[in-house]
């Protein structure tokens, strides 16, 4: 039985810090994650993904949250998205990521989100 914990608690560690370890690893993945915190709301965990300073998170956070409240609690409607493409320029640390989004109107329209590899993180470099 002790032994049954002690492979258990093992497999618990390695799955939370393999969880913890992948965000930002790569630029689709910040992409989604991005636009998944965008589609909850959560404008706050949206701009962590940005490559903003913490002063301009904060007020960029404070203006959408005031703006969603005037538009019935949702900034914009995102319905659903694809990931496209993604361009890798490790040298230069930077990204590309074609994305399709649909909004609560079934319209779609495919966007380019450029990112840059900031202190080993990838992140979006203009989010508007």
């Amino acid at each position: 039985m002790k032994k049954l914990m002690t492979i258990t608690l093992v497999c618990a560690i390695a799955f939370v810090i393999a969880a913890c370890s992948s965000g930002g690893s790569e630029p689709k993945t910040v992409v989604e994650d991005y636009i998944t915190a965008l589609q909850k709301g959560n404008y706050q965990e949206a701009l962590e993904y940005c490559n903003y300073t913490q002063e301009e998170k904060e007020k960029l956070a404070a203006l959408l949250e005031e703006k969603a409240k005037q538009e019935d609690g949702q900034l914009t409607a995102l319905k659903s998205f694809k990931i496209i493409d993604q361009q890798i320029d490790e040298e230069a640390g930077t990204a590309v990521v074609t994305v399709s989004v649909t909004n609560d109107k079934d319209e779609t329209n495919e966007r380019k989100l450029s990112l840059v590899k900031h202190d080993g993180k990838w992140l979006l470099k203009d989010a508007k």
